[in-house]
């Protein structure tokens, strides 16, 4: 059997890792923002997803609406954090299937919508 691979550009993410933007430590996270936006998407605020391969992914655009909802305060963020939510057009988070969580943060929505078309075409 072939293994299909894929080319996915993360050129459009927003920015490097503020310092304020707290670390995950060991763990199927990266940052705490990821996790914090993994627990929403968990809920069932994800307007969208799909399995690549081995991996779930799903979509949330407009970025800081989707929080709100969860956390009108968003009392559990640090204010860096709180600004890459407001900052972004839209997030794509895949979860493999070891468990381990990848969040992507997108400052438009044209490259949002780019990535987020090619991994439905190639929803298994």
């Amino acid at each position: 059997m072939k293994k299909m691979t894929m080319s996915i550009s993360f050129d459009n993410l927003v920015g490097t890792m503020p310092t304020g933007i707290r670390p995950y430590g060991q763990g199927k996270f990266n940052t705490m923002l990821d996790a914090y936006v993994y627990e929403v998407s968990r809920e069932g605020r994800t307007e969208e997803d799909c399995r690549m391969y081995d991996s779930w992914c799903g979509i949330m655009r407009e970025g800081l609406s989707i929080f709100k909802d969860h956390d009108p305060t968003c009392d559990e963020l640090t204010d860096e954090e709180y600004q890459q939510l407001l900052r972004c057009a839209g997030i794509i988070m895949t979860e493999n299937s070891d468990g381990f969580v990848h969040v992507a943060y997108y400052d438009d929505q044209k490259s949002l919508e780019t990535v987020w078309v090619e991994m439905v075409e190639n929803d298994t």
